[in-house]
């Protein structure tokens, strides 16, 4: 176990002092808190390590404690000797703007646990996105044999499969003298993944049950997402879905009758933040912002028809006038039944007309009585092939009309003035009706 940051020396081989932190009193970003401790300890890494020529006694993690949090922790200078002295490291403001950093940062904080290649090729790559420098001057990352030219995960040879170490191509790791190529690799997937994971992410919702996760490089591949579905009357219901290649989680939702908040919710990195002393190495630990985004899903329209029918088939059921009002006492619309007697509403939204819903006959069609009654409708259909029936019949508006014949002159005639016929006419349609005197000379009503 060893730290990440030992003396910087030159290229020939040399001994570094390679010493443990274990610091009382610490000072936060606003001010100093006394009782509390700041110390780091050696963690995952290979010992005896040259990166690109550059001799370092170890290259891995660190573990920091800062009172009782405790982080992973990736030194970012390179030419300066660990302390142990009491109160050597305190929280300092960054110098470093480097959202790659900030991303490996976040990504090694997320891991139970590294190995020693993994570590290493962490470290290595703090110290390119930090810049750190060797103890002469030029960065790490160069290339000493052509003049200190920059070198990168990527160029000029990329690190998934660099040529072999030598004292003319001196660009990789070693430990030990033997090359570390699991490690050479592990710096080219993670500068992959950092350059992927780079903040700032934005999470935005896209359509009802879908979210993206993206940056400024694109899509934000495989990470978590804390999806809550909150529906009215009920328990929220909470799941965690994987962004795909796209940076997309798509929910399975069934039909939700009620309308429902979806919300989403993705830990992403953070600006890292700073330890440093007098005269002492800098380390960088992660730190973690969280997006919240959500979505509302309307309620499904619900559907209602009133099938109208007449006391009397001779009186057509059509030219009713039919109300539905809301729980609030609001028209929602009014509807007159067809020649079939129908009268059909919908779509009617409940995010703007509250349930339950009332029905009332307006006005009835002519020759028929209004239905002063009024209908509530508490559960409504959704489906606008099978709307929610109401049956309403009517009665006839009629009365009962007598003829009785008489003479101008009841002496002259018989007494019996059966047989007499007469013919009604109802005005509105035409309908007829006949009736026979009897011998008193009256109709039947």
């Amino acid at each position: 176990m060893f730290a990440s940051c030992p003396r910087r020396l030159l290229p020939a081989p040399g001994l570094a002092a390679f010493l443990l932190v274990a610091v009382v009193g610490s000072a936060t970003e606003t001010g100093d808190v006394a009782a509390a401790t700041i110390s780091a300890v050696r963690d995952d890494g290979h010992r005896d390590v040259l990166i690109n020529d550059y001799r370092t006694d170890g290259l891995g993690t660190f573990e920091l404690t800062d009172g009782a949090s405790r982080h992973r922790a990736l030194c970012i200078e390179a030419d300066v000797e660990h302390s142990a002295r009491a109160d050597a490291y305190r929280p300092v403001p960054s110098e470093v703007g480097s959202p790659e950093l900030d991303a490996l940062l976040w990504w090694v904080e997320q891991q139970s646990g590294l190995d020693d290649d993994t570590a290493t090729a962490a470290a290595a790559l703090a110290w390119y996105y930090a810049g750190a420098r060797r103890n002469i001057g030029p960065p790490v990352w160069s290339d000493w044999t052509r003049g200190f030219a920059p070198i990168s995960p990527t160029a000029p040879d990329p690190w998934g499969s660099l040529p072999v170490f030598t004292m003319t191509h001196p660009i990789g790791l070693r430990a030990g003298g033997v090359d570390l190529d699991i490690a050479e690799r592990r710096v080219a997937e993670l500068h992959a993944l950092a350059v992927g994971f780079a903040p700032p992410w934005q999470l935005s919702p896209v359509g009802d049950a879908s979210f993206i996760v993206a940056n400024g490089a694109g899509s934000v591949a495989g990470v978590l997402v804390e999806i809550s579905i909150e529906r009215p009357g009920e328990e929220p219901f909470t799941t965690i879905a994987t962004t795909d290649s796209g940076g997309r989680v798509d929910l399975d939702l069934p039909p939700l009758p009620d309308g429902a908040t979806v919300r989403a919710r993705v830990e992403s990195p953070g600006a890292h933040r700073e330890w440093d002393g007098d005269d002492i190495q800098r380390m960088a630990t992660a730190t973690t912002d969280v997006l919240d985004a959500h979505t509302v899903i309307p309620p499904l329209p619900r559907y209602v028809e009133v099938v109208k029918s007449s006391g009397d088939p001779t009186i057509s059921p059509a030219g009713a006038v039919f109300a539905l009002a809301d729980a609030d006492g609001r028209l929602i619309e009014s509807r007159a039944s067809g020649e079939d007697g129908v009268a059909r509403f919908g779509p009617v939204m409940p995010t703007e007309h509250p349930e339950p819903y009332t029905l009332t006959e307006a006005s009835a069609p002519i020759g028929l009585l209004r239905d002063d009654r009024s209908v509530t409708l508490a559960q409504v259909s959704l489906d606008p092939g099978h709307p929610t029936r109401v049956e309403w019949t009517n009665a006839a508006a009629t009365v009962d009309l007598v003829v009785r014949k008489r003479l101008t002159v009841e002496a002259a005639g018989p007494r019996d003035r059966s047989g007499f016929e007469f013919v009604a006419t109802r005005r509105a349609d035409g309908h007829v009706v006949h009736g026979m005197t009897d011998a008193g000379g009256r109709t039947g009503p």
